[in-house]
């Protein structure tokens, strides 16, 4: 917003993004912040969409057909709650700069905990419907954190020209992350069951996720400031040129 009505695509073009910029991206404590959760939270999608199916047939009993059924209304409860995320983090950003996006985030993290340790372990003699129901209930939650908080943080404490190299960076580090994941999950699976195995890889690393989720707390504030702050200077520079 500094910059509306004032950038040229000539001036536009002193701030092109090159592979020299990422030590600038990895400089921002921020972005730090949301490649260490965003590892850690890695873990728990990569193993409720690798095995969540699989659970619901050999634990719960579900035939494939009821239980691809069962699967396809928690994507849609998640897909619903990306949405919901969204309204949220930008209502609670509005209430709150320096806090609000935080605070959506860790709702949405904290709530995985119990919620999937539920889904898990309590719901043995739950019917059907029940089990449904849950399973989207718990879904509407669990996605604020990443379209309501992360990753509307990451660009609010990223100067413009970097933002797609600090997207791709933090992309880079879940992805390679998924595939130990998919693995650790397997590996637990056989050793200690498939409950027990998607109960400390869901849940447990969501723990961990909330505590690092928390740091933005310290360093969100700082950056976007200082990114405002640097904004306002360009549009300084550019009014000083222009004029």
């Amino acid at each position: 917003p500094e910059l509306a009505g004032k950038i040229t695509e000539e001036y536009a073009a002193q701030y092109q993004a090159n592979l020299a910029d990422v030590p600038k991206v990895l400089s921002i404590p921020t972005i730090w912040v949301a490649i260490a959760q965003g590892v850690a939270g890695t873990m728990p999608w990569v193993v409720l969409g690798l095995y969540l199916i699989t659970w619901f047939v050999n634990v719960r009993g579900l035939d494939t057909q009821l239980a691809s059924v069962t699967f396809a209304v928690i994507v849609i409860g998640s897909a619903i709650s990306s949405v919901l995320g969204g309204f949220l983090g930008d209502w609670a950003d509005k209430r709150n700069p320096r806090y609000g996006r935080t605070v959506i985030g860790l709702i949405s993290v904290i709530s995985g905990i119990p919620l999937t340790y539920i889904l898990f372990t309590q719901t043995t003699d739950w019917p059907l419907w029940a089990l449904i129901g849950f399973g989207f209930f718990t879904a509407l939650f669990l996605s604020w954190a990443g379209k309501g908080a992360k990753e509307p943080m990451m660009q609010a404490a990223t100067p413009p020209e970097l933002r797609a190299t600090a997207f791709s960076i933090d992309m880079f580090a879940e992805s390679g992350f998924a595939a130990i994941a998919a693995y650790i999950a397997g590996w637990l699976a056989d050793s200690i069951g498939l409950t027990n195995a998607m109960l400390w890889t869901v849940p447990f690393p969501w723990l961990i996720t909330a505590l690092v989720f928390g740091l933005f707390f310290r360093y969100y504030p700082r950056d976007a400031a200082k990114l405002h702050a640097l904004m306002a200077a360009r549009a300084q520079e550019i009014a000083g040129e222009l004029t």
